[in-house]
């Protein structure tokens, strides 16, 4: 928002009469509360990938980005604070210095959220290998590639000569007011349309109601940042970029950007933070970790699934780290690593769900699997009955069962 001269009396007693007005800790607020909740999120995201000895991943990587331009802007927003921002422009003391500063924070944050959207895409790619859905990840990205140039350009080059952003003169600028409306609602939309993607896979996932729905929970939580962005759209179009008093509207952009950007972090963290959850679930003493149930940071023997769509095997990729797999479409059992062959035509085909009578009924008998607890007392009564001595353990035989 530039500064302006062309205040009428009325305009300039307005100010006057509210002098006193200070939304600097609203600012401060916010920018505090949003970059500790982005920070603790990022924090617990790597803590997760290390309990269940994960590698770091495309998704990660776009995380980190994010968090860094969010730290810029972050660092901008108490720039403008220390330049007026949140107080009224009649006090500022150099308003063209305090225009030049807030120039940059809009532009962060629209690289930021992209970042974000990036991470959540390169989620799903990496959780659901399914040609069409990854074509519609495709176009997705590049919707959001193409929607991000444009409005971060609309947002650099809007005056002409660029210098006359900071200017006191709006000749030759943009009314912002409409792109302003336009961006944040296809803002909104996208963030909605990134929700919504993943549930069609999870709700045709081969588990019980509960653990679906559980798992559709866990994605659901990103509608807070759905949430937040349409309150953004709200509060700015109330704004105008022509404001008489920028320093003090523009609290409100800072405020709900911050906002947004943090939360944003957040929720694209909280799928990935399952491992932790077990993890505190198994210090508790109701809940000490048998050997049969999954715990963080533990190789075992992984028990496969399928979907109901038309037959295909898990929706997760090969390359999924345990704490994707996890909450998802795969058993984990750490108690048995024999190589018995019995154990593993038992584990294969009670994964597959398809085998009849014999010692595969023991396993397959009711269908696709849903009871690891239960599968697991079955798989070692039928290594005490056909005790066949197991050859050398190598752990590629185990990440290829897993995988099969």
């Amino acid at each position: 928002m530039a500064p302006t001269l062309d205040r009428t009396p009325e305009q300039l007693a307005s100010q006057r009469a509210h002098i006193g007005d200070d939304r600097k800790p609203d600012i401060l607020a916010a920018q505090i509360t949003c970059f500790v909740v982005a920070y603790i999120g990022v924090g617990l995201r790597f803590w997760a990938r290390r309990l269940a000895r994960a590698q770091i991943t495309t998704d990660d990587y776009w995380i980190i980005t994010a968090l860094v331009l969010f730290t810029a802007a972050s660092a901008d927003a108490f720039v403008c604070l220390a330049l007026g921002a949140g107080r009224h422009e009649i006090t500022l003391h150099n308003p063209e210095t305090f225009a030049k500063a807030s120039f940059p924070f809009i532009v962060l944050y629209r690289v930021a959220v992209a970042a974000i959207k990036f991470s959540v895409l390169a989620l799903y790619r990496r959780l659901f290998p399914q040609a069409r859905f990854r074509t519609i990840l495709t176009w997705y990205g590049g919707f959001l590639i193409v929607y991000t140039v444009v409005f971060m350009l609309l947002d650099i080059f809007h005056c002409q000569p660029v210098s006359r952003a900071w200017g006191y003169s709006r000749q030759g600028c943009l009314n912002m007011d409409t792109v302003w409306v336009v961006g944040g609602s296809l803002n909104a939309i996208t963030d909605i349309i990134a929700l919504c993607l993943p549930l069609p896979l999870l709700w045709r996932l081969h588990v019980t109601r509960e653990k679906r729905l559980e798992l559709i929970g866990i994605f659901l939580l990103g509608g807070f940042v759905c949430i937040v962005s349409i309150i953004r759209v709200v509060k700015l179009g109330g704004l105008s970029s022509s404001s008489i008093d920028a320093s003090y509207v523009y609290a409100t952009t800072i405020i709900w950007s911050t906002v947004e950007v943090g939360v944003g972090i957040l929720c694209a963290c909280l799928p990935i933070l399952r491992p932790i959850i077990n993890f505190v679930f198994s210090l508790t003493p109701s809940n000490k970790p048998s050997r049969d149930t999954f715990q963080p940071g533990k190789r075992g023997t992984t028990l496969r699934m399928k979907s109901f769509h038309r037959g295909h095997p898990s929706m997760l990729h090969k390359d999924a780290g345990i704490d994707d797999r996890a909450p998802f479409a795969y058993l984990e059992t750490s108690a048995i690593r024999d190589s018995n062959p019995k154990v593993a035509e038992l584990l294969e085909e009670g994964a597959g769900g398809g085998a009849d009578g014999g010692a595969r009924g023991a396993v397959a008998g009711r269908g696709p699997l849903t009871d690891s607890i239960s599968v697991v007392t079955r798989i070692e009564q039928a290594v005490d009955q056909y005790p066949v001595p197991p050859p050398k353990y190598r752990e590629d035989d185990d990440v290829e069962r897993g995988m099969r």
